[in-house]
């Protein structure tokens, strides 16, 4: 035999006797179910039903990376978009924030790993300035370079598919 218990709360107004389930009155209550505490993800992700949200009056559910909002959910199924492209690989900070209609609210949050992979360096012509004319035998070139996600190993500088010369030491230059 099951047995449901349940508590009301009775407010009666102007003759009119309303019955409320407490349990519709609690704080929300929210927690990740996907991604896991401490996952590596990469990529355009789409969470659906990533988090578990409790309470019956909920309006919103607030998705937060590092402080950042990511995007906010006003419906059921509460789903979490994340481009994690858009980020710095290394761990960040999932957060959740769950708001009911009585203006109450709840959070949790994890750790992710953002891990996209090898980004190519960045490179920048300093000398000689764009549209120059050259003229003789030798002529001095300079760039900067730098890589976000590692150290830059070489700059070479060509003229067409030429190698003119190369430099593995910043300040890159000829």
């Amino acid at each position: 035999m099951n047995l449901r218990i349940a508590l009301y709360s009775l407010a009666v107004s102007f003759g009119v006797a309303a019955m409320t389930p407490l349990d519709a009155l609690a704080a929300p209550t929210v927690a990740f179910k996907t991604p896991t505490n401490g996952a590596t993800i990469s990529g355009n992700i789409y969470q659906s039903s990533a988090c578990e949200v409790t309470g019956s009056n909920i309006k919103q559910v607030r998705f937060f990376l590092d402080g950042g909002a990511l995007n906010t959910e006003s419906y059921s199924p509460w789903n979490c978009n994340i481009n994690t492209t858009k980020f710095a690989n290394g761990t960040h900070t999932l957060k959740a924030v769950a708001y009911d209609k009585a203006g109450a609210t709840a959070s949790a949050q994890i750790s992710v790993n953002i891990q996209n992979g090898n980004k190519a360096p960045t490179v920048s012509i300093t000398s000689p300035a764009a549209g120059a004319t050259l003229s003789g035998t030798a002529a001095a070139f300079a760039a900067t370079a730098a890589d976000a996600d590692g150290t830059v190993a070489k700059v070479e500088f060509l003229i067409g598919t030429t190698a003119l010369a190369s430099d593995t030491t910043s300040p890159y230059s000829t």
